[in-house]
């Protein structure tokens, strides 16, 4: 699968930002990931409202799932975890030995339509116990 930009790029081009890339529900994690698939891939994904949809194979069809306790997790990784009913979703950063950095927005659930400090694309730590499935590009 080409890439169009690099991960540093990316990451430079928006952190600290907010993205609204389906114009409904405000800046969510999956606005985030959106854009990352129509930058990165070239690939235009289905309005997505909930990061548990990710799981539905028509979502991200150009994706691999991995074993989450097999598997490194590598940069660009895409991570869901259950952290309210509709989950949460992220790119990964990088990793060591106690958990996992990712790239996110709108962390806390909360006012989503705001443009608020924790709305915003942003570097957060989680441990890997939280993580539900992780995919990667083929």
């Amino acid at each position: 699968m080409t890439i169009a930009i690099d991960y540093l790029r990316y990451k430079r081009e928006h952190l600290w930002k907010y993205i609204d890339a389906d114009w409904k529900y405000g800046f969510q994690c999956m606005d985030l990931i959106r854009s990352y698939c129509e930058e990165v891939f070239w690939f235009n994904m289905w309005v997505t409202a909930q990061a548990r949809d990710v799981n539905n194979t028509h979502t991200l069809p150009w994706r691999k799932k991995l074993i989450i306790w097999k598997d490194d997790f590598k940069k660009w990784d895409i991570i869901t975890l259950d952290l309210w009913k509709y989950w949460h979703i992220w790119i990964v950063d990088k990793t060591d030995t106690t958990g996992v950095y990712v790239l996110e927005q709108n962390w806390s659930g909360k006012w989503s339509w705001q443009m608020i400090p924790w709305n915003e694309i942003r570097i957060k730590k989680y441990k890997r116990w939280k993580i539900i499935n992780c995919f990667r590009a083929k």
